[in-house]
Order: structure tokens, then sequence, then C-alpha cells
């Protein structure tokens, strides 16, 4: 993520002027103390420190969030979420799985190349359903040896029209396709968070009946001659590993934050954030990627709506709030 602060605007925001009205009162969630209006409840979770370390929260914690060591704000409030990840009942192929932990923080399994040409990655083991939504996340990094991509498969021949791999340069996180990934429509972001350090996610929607439960993977690729995404099926070295961290399959297109899955699924319920807006005609929320919506509040308590964006796509900094 690039850090664009939100500026509150001068003359008009949305449908609302701010001519003849009263001059909005900013609320800056970039501070480390909350704005006593504002009142978050919700369960321990995962956010980016001062130190750009993942941390836990404390439940009805709303920490300052930081990228770079840019304060941010907040995240958005997010809807209740499920890892069904299983980090005992995963399937793999071409590597050896280690637990460890990764460079996240969060539990996570070493993949050591095992010999043999073929591919080299883990999959959830899941029963997927046509028209049902998916999305994988994980961290990937490197260790002292690794090749020069991951791969991330969630379209595949058995769930949807084509197979379409998409890999992830751990030089700088940029993504080349093995082919056109507007077919299935399925998506990839990636984003380095520190040196050899990858946050990524990626969904798509089942078009095809199947009774295949690997469909999904993360795995390890090397690179071609001209430094692109190069074969995924190739000769294993066991001198070459990667680590996965923190990963997460969730129904639906959004990638919540981090839910820890040691054995079976793990969920977390839902958060809620609501402002004081006695006397207030109107707010506007403004995010860390420069946008912002406008919402009237005709009641004296106003309640945030739930997070529309992956997480870490961007972060609440300001709510300017105007009076009646």
């Amino acid at each position: 993520m690039v850090a664009t602060m939100y500026t509150p605007a001068s003359n008009i925001i949305g449908s609302h002027k701010y001519s003849g009205e009263p001059a909005p009162d900013i609320i800056n969630l970039t501070l480390s103390t909350l704005d006593p209006r504002l009142t978050y409840t919700g369960p321990a979770h995962y956010y980016f420190n001062s130190a750009g370390v993942l941390t836990l929260s404390a439940a009805n914690e709303w920490p300052l969030e930081y990228r770079n060591g840019v304060p941010m704000g907040r995240h958005e409030p997010e809807p209740a979420a499920v890892n069904q990840f299983n980090s005992t009942g995963y399937l793999s192929n071409g590597v050896t799985s280690t637990a460890t932990t990764g460079k996240s923080g969060l539990p996570g399994i070493l993949l050591t190349e095992v010999t043999g040409t073929r591919r080299h990655n883990i999959s959830p083991a899941h029963t997927y359903t046509v028209g049902q939504s998916f999305t994988l996340s994980a961290f990937v990094e490197q260790t002292a040896k690794s090749r020069g991509f991951a791969y991330v498969q969630t379209s595949s021949n058995s769930i949807a029209a084509v197979s379409i791999l998409g890999g992830i340069s751990f030089s700088d996180a940029s993504i080349s396709w093995s082919s056109d990934n507007s077919v299935t429509g399925v998506t990839l972001d990636a984003e380095l968070i520190s040196q050899g350090v990858i946050s990524m996610r990626s969904s798509l929607t089942p078009t095809v009946e199947t009774t295949a439960t690997n469909a999904a993977e993360i795995g390890s690729s090397i690179a071609s001659l001209n430094g692109v995404l190069g074969p995924t099926s190739y000769a294993g070295d066991t001198t070459y590993s990667l680590v996965v961290s923190g990963l997460q399959f969730e129904d639906g297109i959004l990638r919540t934050s981090p839910i820890v899955a040691t054995d079976g699924t793990a969920s977390r319920a839902a958060s809620s954030v609501t402002l004081d807006t006695t006397g207030v005609s109107y707010i506007v929320v403004g995010y860390s990627d420069g946008s912002s919506n406008n919402y009237d509040t005709p009641d004296d308590t106003f309640t945030i709506p739930l997070a529309s964006r992956n997480w870490g796509d961007r972060y609440i900094a300001a709510i300017e709030v105007i009076s009646s």
C-alpha cells in the first residue's frame, strides 16, 4: 500500500456543501489517542504497529495502524469471518512440510522441495461449490535459498473454465500471469511487506462442479531467463524452500485480518464502531487512499459501515463532523 493521506475538502464533499454551514470538526484517526466520541466493540484482531510488526490487539481495542512507519489510521470494522484452513489437514505436493513461525509472527509452514519433476505446493483441502466465491490469502516469504517466484493458483480446470497461475516476484511483489486472468475473473493482489516477505490474496467464484479438493495452491516457481514467471512444474531440489504463514481460506471475495487456525477452523466475530452524532447533520469518513464517503446522521448514534475492501487496502484516517 502506498500511503495517500485523506485531505478534508474545503468547499464540497460529495453532495454536501460547506457554504453557509458550520466548519467541520475533524476527528483525526492517525493520532494514537482515540476520540471519546468513537466506541469500538469487537474481538482481538491483528494490526501493524509502529515498528511494522503484526500484533494482536486486546478485545475492544481499535489501535492506530502503521505502514512503512507512517500512521495510516484505523482499519475498517470487519464482518464475522471463518478461516477454513486446517494446518493439520492440508494437502501437499512435491514438498515436505514442517511447522514453523513465519516472519509475520504467525504460525507457518516451511515447504521444502523434494526431487522429481512436478509442482511443489500446498493447498487447503476444501469442497468447492459452483457460485460460492472463496478467498485464499497468506504471507509468503523467502528463505536462505528460495526460487525467484511464489505461485498462486485459484483458477484450476477442476473448478473453472481454465487453469490460471499467478506468479509473485520475491523482489518487488510484481505479478506475472500464465494466461489471461480475465477469462475467469480470478484476482490476485500482492504487497511487499518487508524484504522477501509478501502479503498476498487471491479470489475466484467456481463455475464447474468438482470432487477435487486441491484446486487452490500456493507453491514455488522459478524465473525464466527474462526474469518473469517460469515453469511451475520442474525438477525439485531439496536445498530450496519457502515459508507460508497466516494461511487463510475464507468464503466470499474479501480478505479479512488474520484468523489463526491451528487445528480445524477458527472464527472471529464481527466488530462495530459507533460515533456519537448528537446534534450532527452529517459526517464524511475519509480513508488513507484519499477516498471518502458521506453519511447523513439523523440519530444520536451512527454505526460506521463494515469493511467493503480487503484487509489492509485502506484505513479510516479522518471523520469530518458537520453540526446541524
